[in-house]
């Protein structure tokens, strides 16, 4: 389904809830312990075994040998892994990040966690290890089991991206996700999968994006939080400061530029000055921003600090 080069086209898109949370929750990538032999790949002497206590991986005569989840995955600033090491016999595990750029050629490797044999737990924040010399785009788990005869039960594998507010305890207030209604600026191109909205800007213009339909009651207090998947460019959000008889008073940039992916949060309690007086409603922008810019959003959030 794409939309381009319409000037507010209508289409579903974000479906809208109302509740209050601490935080949005986070968005599981990859989880050991639910998956099973059809999404792992291994060296020859490797097998795995999937239990109810855990993800049990036994290695035969040879020195090593390895396992690996068949998916890559983007990385963004917030993409986190936790490992957590249950039981282990005759050897030791290994934990390591193949790094891949945009060209889908390796990089090189990252070892997070080397020769372990203690029930340890392993939850780290990707981006921390990612490499100086060229910027990776996406990556591989790999688990190694060290030792001849070993075998090594891992009761949590999960990758995860957080989604936490900046002030704990923010409550939130609306979620825009697949199938809220939105409309569509001239000179940018939507498209929707199940997970994602996408944008991508023609070459006539510099910045143009979505507006979503479902407004929000304005509090000095609030807070907007962006959940990228991908981008080329920068992506900007807008508020559309409404008065409370809905009349248009100002659009005031909040979040500028974003420019990986990730998550991106900005409040109102910063912008104050700019914020017209008589807001009483907002409504949101979306908008890549640059000749030939693209992104994917994930989520769009809106809560308010306590």
């Amino acid at each position: 389904m794409i939309f381009s080069r319409c000037l507010f086209f209508s289409a579903l898109l974000f479906f809208t809830v109302n509740t209050r949370s601490q935080d949005v929750g986070d968005r599981i990538l990859f989880n050991g312990l639910q998956s099973g032999p059809g999404q792992w790949k291994s060296s020859q002497d490797i097998s795995l075994h999937f239990k109810e206590e855990g993800i049990l991986l036994q290695n035969g005569d040879k020195a090593y040998g390895w396992a690996a989840p068949e998916m890559v995955f983007g990385l963004a600033e917030n993409t986190l892994l936790d490992v957590q090491l249950a039981s282990v016999k005759n050897g030791t595990l290994g934990v390591q990040i193949e790094w891949i750029g945009a060209d889908e050629n390796f990089i090189k490797a990252s070892n997070l966690l080397q020769h372990s044999s203690s029930n340890s737990l392993l939850n780290v924040r990707l981006i921390d290890f990612r490499p100086p010399e060229k910027r990776p785009y996406k990556f591989r788990l790999k688990v190694w089991v060290e030792g001849k005869d070993s075998e090594i039960v891992l009761s949590r594998l999960l990758v995860h991206a957080s989604r936490a507010w900046k002030h704990p305890g923010t409550n939130l207030i609306q979620t825009y996700k697949p199938d809220s209604t939105f409309s569509s600026e001239e000179g940018v191109a939507v498209d929707v999968d199940e997970d994602s909205l996408g944008m991508k800007l023609d070459g006539n213009v510099s910045q143009a994006g979505i507006i979503f339909s479902d407004k929000v009651v304005y509090h000095p207090k609030g807070t907007c939080m962006l959940e990228l998947l991908d981008v080329e460019g920068g992506v900007s959000v807008d508020a559309m400061c409404y008065d409370g008889k809905g009349m248009f008073l100002k659009s005031v940039e909040v979040i500028h530029e974003a420019g990986e992916p990730g998550l991106y949060e900005s409040s109102f309690n910063i912008l104050e000055e700019r914020v017209p007086a008589g807001t009483a409603l907002v409504a949101w922008r979306v908008q890549p921003v640059g000749k030939g810019a693209s992104a994917r959003v994930l989520g769009l959030y809106y809560g308010v600090v306590p």
